[in-house]
Protein backbone atom coordinates (compact mmCIF):
# COMPACT_ATOMS: atom_id res chain seq x y z
CA UNK A 1 0.00 0.00 0.00
CA UNK A 2 0.96 3.63 -0.47
CA UNK A 3 -0.17 6.13 2.18
CA UNK A 4 -2.30 8.97 0.84
CA UNK A 5 -0.95 11.49 3.36
CA UNK A 6 2.51 12.78 4.20
CA UNK A 7 3.67 14.74 7.22
CA UNK A 8 6.52 17.03 6.27
CA UNK A 9 8.60 17.61 9.41
CA UNK A 10 10.40 20.78 8.38
CA UNK A 11 12.28 23.14 10.69
CA UNK A 12 9.72 25.85 9.98
CA UNK A 13 6.63 23.82 10.84
CA UNK A 14 4.61 20.65 10.40
CA UNK A 15 2.96 20.44 6.96
CA UNK A 16 0.20 17.99 6.06
CA UNK A 17 0.16 16.86 2.43
CA UNK A 18 -2.50 14.86 0.55
CA UNK A 19 -1.81 12.73 -2.51
CA UNK A 20 -3.26 13.84 -5.86
CA UNK A 21 -2.86 12.49 -9.39
CA UNK A 22 -0.14 15.00 -10.33
CA UNK A 23 1.53 15.56 -6.97
CA UNK A 24 0.61 16.46 -3.39
CA UNK A 25 -1.80 19.10 -2.11
CA UNK A 26 -0.86 21.33 0.82
CA UNK A 27 -3.65 20.70 3.38
CA UNK A 28 -2.44 22.83 6.27
CA UNK A 29 0.53 23.79 8.41
CA UNK A 30 1.33 24.24 12.11
CA UNK A 31 4.23 26.44 13.20
CA UNK A 32 6.70 24.99 15.68
CA UNK A 33 6.24 28.04 17.91
CA UNK A 34 2.43 27.91 17.84
CA UNK A 35 0.98 28.85 21.27
CA UNK A 36 -1.09 25.65 21.35
CA UNK A 37 0.64 23.33 18.92
CA UNK A 38 -1.14 20.22 20.24
CA UNK A 39 -4.58 21.70 19.48
CA UNK A 40 -3.45 22.96 16.08
CA UNK A 41 -2.11 19.51 15.20
CA UNK A 42 -5.39 17.97 16.34
CA UNK A 43 -7.26 20.34 14.00
CA UNK A 44 -4.86 19.40 11.20
CA UNK A 45 -5.56 15.72 11.81
CA UNK A 46 -9.30 16.36 11.63
CA UNK A 47 -8.73 18.03 8.26
CA UNK A 48 -7.12 14.81 7.03
CA UNK A 49 -9.81 12.47 8.35
CA UNK A 50 -12.53 14.68 6.85
CA UNK A 51 -11.24 14.14 3.31
CA UNK A 52 -10.26 10.47 3.56
CA UNK A 53 -12.89 7.76 3.75
CA UNK A 54 -10.13 5.11 3.83
CA UNK A 55 -8.67 6.34 7.11
CA UNK A 56 -5.44 8.14 7.92
CA UNK A 57 -1.96 6.72 7.25
CA UNK A 58 1.06 8.92 6.64
CA UNK A 59 4.61 8.74 5.45
CA UNK A 60 6.96 10.97 7.41
CA UNK A 61 9.20 13.34 5.46
CA UNK A 62 12.57 13.67 7.21
CA UNK A 63 14.22 17.12 6.87
CA UNK A 64 17.20 17.20 4.50
CA UNK A 65 19.30 18.63 7.34
CA UNK A 66 19.06 15.17 8.92
CA UNK A 67 19.88 13.27 5.72
CA UNK A 68 23.37 12.68 4.31
CA UNK A 69 23.46 12.59 0.51
CA UNK A 70 26.55 11.14 -1.19
CA UNK A 71 27.63 10.17 -4.71
CA UNK A 72 29.97 7.27 -5.45
CA UNK A 73 31.32 5.80 -8.67
CA UNK A 74 29.14 2.85 -9.57
CA UNK A 75 31.29 -0.31 -9.35
CA UNK A 76 28.80 -2.04 -11.61
CA UNK A 77 28.27 -5.76 -11.57
CA UNK A 78 25.89 -7.09 -8.94
CA UNK A 79 23.96 -5.27 -6.23
CA UNK A 80 26.17 -7.11 -3.74
CA UNK A 81 29.20 -5.22 -5.03
CA UNK A 82 27.32 -1.95 -4.89
CA UNK A 83 26.17 -2.53 -1.31
CA UNK A 84 29.74 -3.36 -0.29
CA UNK A 85 30.95 -0.10 -1.85
CA UNK A 86 28.26 1.86 0.02
CA UNK A 87 29.18 0.29 3.34
CA UNK A 88 32.86 1.02 2.80
CA UNK A 89 32.13 4.67 1.98
CA UNK A 90 29.98 5.16 5.10
CA UNK A 91 32.39 3.51 7.51
CA UNK A 92 33.57 6.35 9.76
CA UNK A 93 31.78 9.01 7.65
CA UNK A 94 29.24 9.76 10.41
CA UNK A 95 29.28 9.72 14.24
CA UNK A 96 27.16 6.55 14.06
CA UNK A 97 28.00 2.90 13.62
CA UNK A 98 26.71 1.35 10.41
CA UNK A 99 24.18 -0.62 12.44
CA UNK A 100 22.68 2.69 13.62
CA UNK A 101 22.13 4.01 10.08
CA UNK A 102 19.47 3.45 7.45
CA UNK A 103 20.12 4.23 3.81
CA UNK A 104 18.66 3.99 0.34
CA UNK A 105 20.48 4.11 -2.98
CA UNK A 106 19.95 4.33 -6.72
CA UNK A 107 22.34 3.71 -9.62
CA UNK A 108 22.18 6.23 -12.45
CA UNK A 109 24.61 7.26 -15.22
CA UNK A 110 27.60 5.45 -13.68
CA UNK A 111 26.97 6.93 -10.23
CA UNK A 112 25.60 5.55 -6.98
CA UNK A 113 23.41 8.13 -5.26
CA UNK A 114 23.02 7.45 -1.54
CA UNK A 115 20.68 8.92 1.09
CA UNK A 116 21.55 8.13 4.73
CA UNK A 117 19.74 8.86 8.01
CA UNK A 118 20.26 7.86 11.65
CA UNK A 119 17.82 5.38 13.17
CA UNK A 120 17.34 7.63 16.19
CA UNK A 121 16.13 10.41 13.87
CA UNK A 122 13.47 8.07 12.47
CA UNK A 123 12.48 7.00 15.98
CA UNK A 124 12.06 10.61 17.11
CA UNK A 125 9.96 11.44 14.05
CA UNK A 126 7.74 8.40 14.58
CA UNK A 127 7.31 9.16 18.27
CA UNK A 128 6.14 12.70 17.46
CA UNK A 129 3.72 11.56 14.74
CA UNK A 130 2.32 8.76 16.92
CA UNK A 131 1.81 11.10 19.88
CA UNK A 132 -0.37 13.33 17.70
CA UNK A 133 -2.18 10.36 16.08
CA UNK A 134 -1.01 10.82 12.49
CA UNK A 135 -0.53 7.05 12.06
CA UNK A 136 2.99 6.91 10.55
CA UNK A 137 3.74 3.90 8.37
CA UNK A 138 7.00 4.83 6.55
CA UNK A 139 9.85 7.31 6.22
CA UNK A 140 11.00 9.26 3.15
CA UNK A 141 12.86 12.42 2.18
CA UNK A 142 12.44 15.10 -0.47
CA UNK A 143 15.95 15.66 -1.92
CA UNK A 144 17.19 18.81 -3.53
CA UNK A 145 17.48 18.80 -7.32
CA UNK A 146 20.25 16.48 -8.60
CA UNK A 147 20.96 15.12 -5.10
CA UNK A 148 18.96 11.93 -5.63
CA UNK A 149 16.92 10.46 -8.47
CA UNK A 150 13.48 9.68 -7.09
CA UNK A 151 12.28 9.29 -3.52
CA UNK A 152 14.68 8.14 -0.81
CA UNK A 153 12.79 5.48 1.16
CA UNK A 154 13.96 4.61 4.67
CA UNK A 155 11.58 1.75 5.34
CA UNK A 156 8.45 1.12 7.38
CA UNK A 157 7.66 2.57 10.76
CA UNK A 158 7.35 0.31 13.79
CA UNK A 159 3.68 1.28 14.09
CA UNK A 160 2.93 0.03 10.56
CA UNK A 161 2.30 -3.58 11.67
CA UNK A 162 -0.54 -2.53 13.96
CA UNK A 163 -1.89 0.10 11.57
CA UNK A 164 -1.95 -1.78 8.26
CA UNK A 165 -0.93 -5.34 9.15
CA UNK A 166 2.43 -7.05 9.39
CA UNK A 167 2.01 -8.70 5.97
CA UNK A 168 1.07 -5.47 4.18
CA UNK A 169 3.97 -4.13 2.13
CA UNK A 170 4.53 -0.37 2.25
CA UNK A 171 5.44 0.61 -1.31
CA UNK A 172 7.79 3.53 -1.97
CA UNK A 173 6.90 6.06 -4.62
CA UNK A 174 9.14 6.24 -7.67
CA UNK A 175 9.03 10.03 -7.71
CA UNK A 176 9.80 12.26 -4.73
CA UNK A 177 6.98 14.35 -3.29
CA UNK A 178 6.13 17.37 -5.42
CA UNK A 179 3.89 19.92 -3.73
CA UNK A 180 1.39 21.36 -6.16
CA UNK A 181 1.33 25.12 -6.48
CA UNK A 182 -1.89 26.99 -5.93
CA UNK A 183 -3.51 27.25 -9.35
CA UNK A 184 -4.22 30.79 -10.45
CA UNK A 185 -7.22 31.57 -12.62
CA UNK A 186 -6.33 33.70 -15.60
CA UNK A 187 -9.19 35.32 -17.51
CA UNK A 188 -9.48 34.91 -21.25
CA UNK A 189 -8.66 38.01 -23.31
CA UNK A 190 -11.62 40.35 -23.45
CA UNK A 191 -12.77 40.83 -27.06
CA UNK A 192 -13.12 44.30 -28.47
CA UNK A 193 -16.70 45.54 -28.29
CA UNK A 194 -18.74 45.54 -31.46
CA UNK A 195 -18.87 48.94 -33.15
CA UNK A 196 -21.91 50.99 -32.25
CA UNK A 197 -23.81 52.31 -35.32
CA UNK A 198 -24.59 55.96 -35.63
CA UNK A 199 -27.98 56.89 -34.20
CA UNK A 200 -30.68 57.00 -36.85
CA UNK A 201 -33.06 59.99 -36.59
CA UNK A 202 -36.75 59.21 -36.64
CA UNK A 203 -38.65 61.09 -39.39
CA UNK A 204 -40.80 63.88 -38.05
CA UNK A 205 -44.32 64.40 -39.37
CA UNK A 206 -45.69 67.93 -39.32
CA UNK A 207 -48.30 68.16 -36.57
CA UNK A 208 -51.76 69.59 -36.92
CA UNK A 209 -52.30 73.13 -35.89
CA UNK A 210 -53.71 72.11 -32.52
CA UNK A 211 -50.86 69.68 -31.69
CA UNK A 212 -47.90 70.31 -29.39
CA UNK A 213 -44.78 72.03 -30.75
CA UNK A 214 -42.52 70.11 -33.14
CA UNK A 215 -40.06 67.63 -31.50
CA UNK A 216 -37.36 65.21 -32.70
CA UNK A 217 -36.45 61.88 -30.89
CA UNK A 218 -33.48 59.47 -31.28
CA UNK A 219 -33.35 55.71 -30.76
CA UNK A 220 -30.97 54.82 -27.79
CA UNK A 221 -28.59 51.87 -28.44
CA UNK A 222 -26.93 50.19 -25.40
CA UNK A 223 -23.27 49.20 -25.75
CA UNK A 224 -22.96 45.37 -25.56
CA UNK A 225 -21.37 43.91 -22.34
CA UNK A 226 -17.80 42.58 -22.42
CA UNK A 227 -17.43 38.85 -21.88
CA UNK A 228 -15.63 37.85 -18.66
CA UNK A 229 -14.58 34.18 -18.55
CA UNK A 230 -11.70 32.27 -16.97
CA UNK A 231 -9.83 29.11 -17.87
CA UNK A 232 -8.19 26.96 -15.17
CA UNK A 233 -5.10 25.30 -16.62
CA UNK A 234 -4.03 22.16 -14.72
CA UNK A 235 -0.36 21.80 -13.75
CA UNK A 236 1.95 19.71 -15.90
CA UNK A 237 2.80 16.24 -14.63
CA UNK A 238 6.43 15.70 -13.63
CA UNK A 239 8.54 13.26 -15.65
CA UNK A 240 9.26 9.81 -14.18
CA UNK A 241 12.82 9.37 -12.77
CA UNK A 242 14.94 6.24 -12.74
CA UNK A 243 13.56 3.47 -10.54
CA UNK A 244 15.55 3.18 -7.32
CA UNK A 245 16.84 0.09 -5.56
CA UNK A 246 16.08 0.09 -1.87
CA UNK A 247 18.48 -1.47 0.59
CA UNK A 248 16.70 -3.26 3.45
Amino acid sequence: MKPNFALNLSHDGIVLLHRASAGWHHMGEVALDAPDMAKDLSDLRQTATAVSAAGLATKLVIPNSQVLYRNLPDPGGSDTARKAAIRASLEGATPYALSDLVWDWVATSGTLQIAVVAKETLEEAESFATEHRFNPVSFVAVPEADAYSGEPFFGRAKAADDLVGAKTRIEPDVEAIRILAHREVEPDPVPDPAPVPEPVPVPVTAPAASAAPNSTSLVDLDEPQKAETATDVPPRTASRPITSNHLP
